[in-house]
């Protein structure tokens, strides 16, 4: 039941993701069709995803914040550089624009796994007919110029997501409050964020 739009996205998605070479980011080894229908071939991860150790064991410790701060830096650093092609048209730069913990893998092995490059937008071409769909993403971790639209998407719009995974990873709690994508987005327009200082002592 797949439409044409999720077909092209899906499509998108991993024909990037293919084209990526880190570490820290999952391997996709072939996309293709069967029937009519769409595939992907992947590495497969055993492990968590950050989302489910923060849920189970947050506040995490500092050093383990800062381990894993540093290496989604450094994929971040890396997509910022990295070079891919779309439709016989080259690219360098390329935003994410959906991290957060559930994105987020850590093998058992010890190795951290970014996925899910579903929304990612090339860094030149961050807008689409004059102007950036806001409102996608994740209301928890998605910066504003996402979220609500105010700007266009640059390198710092995932920096912001990466904060609020580090803000819930040392605290233990959402960076913004709200049990709905309603009310976290009321708490955003509200500035209801809680300063780190005054929930931990880490």
């Amino acid at each position: 039941n797949h439409t044409r739009e999720s077909f092209e996205r899906f499509f998108k998605e991993f024909r990037i993701g293919a084209q990526l070479n880190h570490p820290n980011i999952i391997v996709v080894h072939h996309v293709g069709q069967w029937h009519g229908l769409p595939y992907i071939e992947m590495e497969k991860i055993s492990g968590f995803s950050l989302a489910e150790i923060i849920t189970q064991f947050a506040p995490l410790p500092s050093g383990l914040c800062t381990a894993l701060g540093i290496i989604l830096c450094k994929v971040l650093e890396y997509l910022e550089v990295c070079t891919f092609e779309l439709k016989k048209k080259k690219y360098t730069g390329l935003l994410h624009l959906d991290l957060k913990p559930s994105n987020i893998l850590l093998s058992d092995l010890g190795a951290i796994k970014v996925m899910d490059f579903g929304l990612a937008t090339p860094l030149q071409e961050p807008v689409a007919n004059g102007k950036f769909l806001s409102g996608i993403g994740s209301p928890q971790y998605s910066a504003p110029e996402v979220q609500f639209g105010t700007d266009t998407p640059d390198i710092r719009t995932d920096i912001f997501s990466l904060g609020c995974i580090l803000y819930e990873m040392i605290s233990g709690t959402k960076t913004f409050s709200g049990s709905t994508s309603e009310s976290v987005i009321e708490s955003r327009r509200s500035d209801g964020l809680v300063p780190l200082r005054k929930i931990t002592k880490n």
